[in-house]
């Protein structure tokens, strides 16, 4: 970049004749790179990456050069630091270098690296019968022009689409196939399904996490799970300590690895009539309003806890849920235990909110209702919790 001018404005033009009042400070970019055969010709358009088939550009800005086909990423930082007011300060950019085997040659050459699309669409538009000795158009750098663009699609993988030979390239391994949610009765088999899309077969294998706060975790086979390294997981009459999980599946190709989204498996406990009194067709068809762990009154009781005290789970149940009180030496808690024939209903006692036990915890059932009595002697810092789990 040349000197800037001492008085660094520009004329506010209306037409090639007129100026309007006044000048505008001119803002200058955050990327660039010049006209070489390193670069290319011209910038093409550019989207922060937010998918998930190619990890190491997840939230990188990545964006091309239209007549060369060359890919190149940024990061935000640097991106946001060059906004400096500084016209000679840019953030730095790097190549972005990718594989891919050409569905098309004989001999098959197998998977090549490249730093740039234009060869990849030449090949494309020789197959299709293009007249060019290279490719159409005419630029300084290139000569003919691969003419790409990036896309981007709703799960935020990234596409090359190049005008020269008509064709849209997914850029990295993409599943074109996501598993889906799975909403059934415990112990109904079921089963998830992912494809990817990718330069060379991919191989899967398949991870769980058992909470929202869990790391995923790969899978094997056993008598529950199968499958596991195969596009299709299948899971053998899932109890009710699945419940809650979310499934993945992780393609690799070419020694890169891409995840599919995670799928939740919603076992439901609670009887269908129950769910009929308070919820329609459409609300008992999903999980997030109607699943066992869903809360949709908010008011901090899942579905399976206000079945199993009887609440109404489309009002606030706060007020009338079960609370500690002190009677004399002890802290009682009293409940409902309308499903007893169904559910178990236990009583735990923590000091750190970690470590959970029955210890010292009496109970005593009468009327429908339970009675969990600890003595404050024995628990004087003590926290107690109701677990209720199906039978």
């Amino acid at each position: 970049m040349g000197n800037l001018p001492t008085n660094d404005t520009l004329p506010i033009r209306l037409n090639n004749l007129q100026s309007l009042p006044g000048t505008i400070v001119p803002e200058y970019p955050v990327i660039t790179y010049p006209q070489s055969a390193a670069y290319g010709d011209a910038i093409s358009n550019g989207f922060f990456y937010r998918g998930t088939a190619i990890p190491g550009l997840y939230g990188k800005f990545v964006f091309g050069d239209i007549t060369t086909g060359r890919l190149f990423c940024c990061n935000w930082e640097d991106m946001l630091a060059a906004q400096d007011g500084v016209a000679s300060t840019t953030a730095a950019m790097q190549p972005v270098i990718f594989v891919w085997d050409d569905p098309n040659d004989s001999p098959d050459a197998g998977v090549k690296s490249f730093d740039r699309f234009y060869g990849i669409v030449e090949d494309g538009y020789d197959f299709r019968g293009g007249p060019d000795s290279d490719l159409p158009g005419a630029a300084t750098i290139s000569g003919g022009r691969a003419d790409i663009r990036l896309a981007v699609d709703a799960a935020g993988e990234l596409y090359v689409t190049s005008k020269s030979d008509g064709m849209i390239r997914s850029l990295g391994t993409v599943f074109v196939t996501q598993p889906v949610d799975r909403l059934l009765a415990p112990g109904v088999s079921t089963t998830f399904t992912a494809s990817a899309a990718a330069a060379s077969t991919p191989t899967y294998r398949w991870q769980r996490r058992a909470s929202e706060n869990a790391a995923w975790t790969d899978l094997s086979n056993n008598p529950v799970f199968s499958g596991v390294t195969t596009a299709t997981l299948s899971l053998n009459a899932p109890g009710y300590e699945y419940n809650g999980s979310r499934f993945r599946a992780v393609a690799t190709c070419s020694g890169a690895e891409a995840f599919s989204l995670g799928a939740a498996l919603d076992l439901r406990f609670i009887p269908d009539a129950w769910l009929t009194t308070y919820f329609n067709a459409t609300e008992k068809a999903d999980a997030a309003i109607s699943g066992d762990l869903a809360d949709p009154d908010w008011d901090g009781l899942v579905n399976l806890l206000e079945y199993a005290f009887d609440f109404d789970p489309e009002k606030d149940s706060s007020a009338v849920a079960p609370k500690a009180e002190r009677v004399g030496a002890n802290v009682r808690l009293i409940f409902p235990v309308p499903h007893a024939s169904t559910m178990n209903y236990t009583v735990q006692k923590s000091t750190d909110l970690v470590t959970w036990s029955t210890s010292g915890v009496t109970l005593s059932t009468a009327a429908g209702k339970t009675t969990a009595t600890v003595p404050i002697s024995a628990a004087p810092n003590a926290y107690l919790r109701i677990l209720v789990l199906p039978k």
